[in-house]
């Protein structure tokens, strides 16, 4: 039971008195007061830590990251090239890269990328010639503002005077 519900048990019942329950009230309030004083020292933890958190992604997005290790953390070998480096100051050697080992399950979609990223250190996606076939409005036959569409009412037709149209 709750200490309101006894107290208001006790309210209805003359011959129990605050005095009587006292002690179970004053242990109620201390073991709340306990929790309340945990749960704001755990607040306090989690505000001071989350604070680092934003420091530390404020440093990663303006400053350079300098990769020293030399040692893989996997293997504890020294490091050789291909290496994989993460900002958390972790490097592995190519093969021992979480990104590679075979319990993770998006392997593939790690290497595409990777890929994806040393490809564009090197390529201009501008460079590629435009392919008008990936283009919808290629064909005026299917382009909806071509001049040529019967259905436009603002046609030239002759019988509209284009300068009364606001939109023209």
């Amino acid at each position: 039971m709750s200490p309101i519900q006894v107290i208001d048990c006790l309210a209805s019942t003359p011959t129990y008195t605050l005095g009587d329950i006292r002690k179970y009230l004053m242990d109620v309030l201390k073991a709340e007061s306990e929790v309340i004083t945990r749960e704001q020292e755990l607040c306090n933890k989690y505000r001071d830590e989350s604070e680092k958190m934003k420091a530390q992604i404020q440093r990663l997005q303006q400053e350079p990251v300098t990769f020293q290790s030399s040692r893989c953390a996997a293997c504890n070998r020294s490091l050789e090239l291909p290496t994989v480096h993460f900002l958390c100051q972790h490097s592995f050697h190519q093969q021992n890269s979480p990104l590679a080992s075979p319990q993770t399950s998006r392997k593939a979609d790690h290497i595409k990328i990777s890929t994806a990223i040393a490809n564009s250190a090197s390529k201009n996606p501008f460079d590629d010639e435009y392919d008008e076939s990936k283009n919808p409005f290629a064909d005026d036959s299917k382009n909806p503002f071509a001049e040529d569409d019967t259905t436009n009412p603002f046609g030239d037709d002759g019988d509209y005077d284009k300068n009364l149209n606001p939109f023209s």
